[in-house]
């Protein structure tokens, strides 16, 4: 969380922060004017109606929160309604490597 802290300390000084940290970035978020956008690396979702406290969070933000996924389905998982959600693909197209069966 200190690194957090200091991090939104300095967000001023962007146009944008591009945060890979989860969900306890949002804490943050409303303290800042510079727009963030959080990649969500994991799908997430719940398995229950009621959410669990890290979903709970992201609801209570939802209004100022900027999601990345990294596929189509991790976002259709996302059960909350967010300011904007888009689609980043990983961008390494595998056919330019080959297999390996024995790496060294």
């Amino acid at each position: 969380m200190e690194n957090l802290s200091f991090a939104f300390r300095q967000a001023n000084n962007f146009d944008i922060v591009h945060c890979h940290t989860g969900i306890r970035a949002l804490l943050f978020q409303d303290f800042v004017k510079t727009p963030i956008v959080h990649t969500f690396h994991n799908p997430v979702y719940s398995i229950s109606k009621k959410l669990p406290p890290s979903l709970e969070i992201l609801r209570i933000h939802r209004r100022n929160t900027n999601g990345c996924f990294v596929s189509k389905s991790a976002k259709k998982l996302c059960p909350v309604k967010l300011k904007n959600k888009m689609v980043v693909y990983n961008g390494i197209d595998l056919n330019s490597f080959k297999f390996n069966p024995a790496p060294e």
